[in-house]
């Protein structure tokens, strides 16, 4: 899903990031960090964040940007959307110079798929995206529960890393992903992809 119909060959010329949720927030902090990252590579026309208004939600949003070295002239934001569908619709509505243009989408890997869709939908013919992927920890985070205490009686599972963690990382990532299906499912429904 983080990767479907993403692909581009083109420098782009615009920036869309879909924001996702409060600020501080993990969704946001990742998608503003690779936002500023990419930022740096290319000279956008326009970095648009899609983002509902919500309490000072846009300004740490902007300040998380600057801090990073991206001059807040360059920041705009679609603040009325609610939804994908409806930030999509606001932003060709708000800035229409950027439907016909060369447009990268940042967003988590689960939302990409339904995001390429909901743009295509809605008249945006030259688009690609970037999934905010997480970096795996890559360290030994092995342990020996009896030399830091633990009690006898409890299994020591500190050298399971699969059952320790990826058990519970892969168990979220279903959920997130059939979340998504039903939300693709319920757009489709409507006819917004």
């Amino acid at each position: 899903m983080g990767t479907s119909n993403s692909r581009y060959k083109f420098q782009p010329e615009n920036l869309i990031v879909l924001g996702a949720g409060n600020m501080p927030g993990e969704s946001n902090m990742l998608r503003l960090y690779y936002t500023a990252q990419i930022a740096r590579k290319f000279e956008f026309k326009k970095i648009i964040i899609a983002q509902p208004k919500d309490g000072d939600n846009l300004e740490l949003m902007k300040q998380f940007l600057v801090n990073f070295g991206i001059t807040p002239e360059r920041i705009e934001f679609e603040a009325e959307g609610e939804n994908t569908r409806e930030q999509v619709l606001n932003v060709a509505k708000k800035f229409p110079e950027v439907v016909h243009s060369r447009d990268l989408i940042i967003t988590s890997p689960e939302h990409m798929r339904r995001s390429m869709m909901v743009f295509r939908k809605a008249g945006f013919s030259n688009i690609g995206g970037f999934s905010t992927f997480e970096r795996s920890l890559t360290g030994d985070i092995s342990f020996n529960a009896k030399s830091l205490g633990g009690r006898k009686f409890v299994p020591d599972v500190g050298n399971f890393i699969g059952l320790r963690y990826n058990m519970w990382t892969y168990l979220g990532y279903e959920v997130s992903c059939f979340r998504e299906f039903c939300a693709i499912f319920y757009y489709w429904l409507q006819g917004w992809v």
